[in-house]
């Protein structure tokens, strides 16, 4: 095969297979945690999180126009990416207690984004339980901007991941069985 040819396969195969886009870490927002520390001085206990389970399970990609997955951080399954966030969140409000009785269980149920001029969007849907407490699920829809160029629309949707797992749990944590949860009422 010729030299030309070689680097024109090369170049197509790149193209066709494309680069993953990779969401940043999670990081707290801090409108999640001013409105944790008010959930904690309600508090009667501090909770604990099991392991998420998902109706897709080990799911960690979602691909994108053709321009390749997107995917959470550090290899993640989505249903870990989602737990893991949790955490975070409960332990900078000091309510996580990995030894807690109290111990809340996700179950992810649907994760998706729409990249569309006009219409970006990350949506999930969680179901959480915890023994004692009546079950309560949470779906929530976050907007963002995107690009017309496939490429950079992609890495939009990775980047959006945070804020809208940010805003999901805005969306959690002032649901009243999350609210319930935490005081026993």
């Amino acid at each position: 095969m010729k030299t030309s040819n070689r680097v024109l396969l090369s170049v197509s195969v790149l193209l066709i297979a494309g680069c993953a886009h990779v969401a940043p870490q999670y990081g707290v927002s801090a409108d999640s945690l001013e409105l944790m520390k008010s959930l904690r001085t309600s508090a009667s206990k501090r909770i604990a999180v099991a392991p998420f389970t998902s109706q897709e399970p080990n799911k960690q990609s979602i691909m994108c126009r053709g321009a390749g997955p997107v995917e959470a951080s550090d290899g993640k399954t989505f249903e870990a990416y989602l737990r893991d966030a949790l955490i975070t969140e409960l332990k900078f409000a000091e309510l996580f207690d990995e030894k807690s009785s109290s111990v809340l269980r996700g179950h992810l149920e649907h994760i998706d984004f729409n990249s569309n001029i006009g219409a970006g969007n990350w949506t999930m849907k969680v179901s959480f339980s915890s023994p004692g407490t009546e079950p309560f699920t949470v779906q929530h829809t976050y907007p963002f901007s995107t690009n017309f160029i496939a490429n950079i629309a992609c890495g939009q949707v990775a980047t959006a991941l945070v804020p809208a797992t940010q805003s999901f749990y805005r969306a959690v944590f002032n649901h009243p069985g999350f609210r319930r949860l935490l005081t026993d009422r």
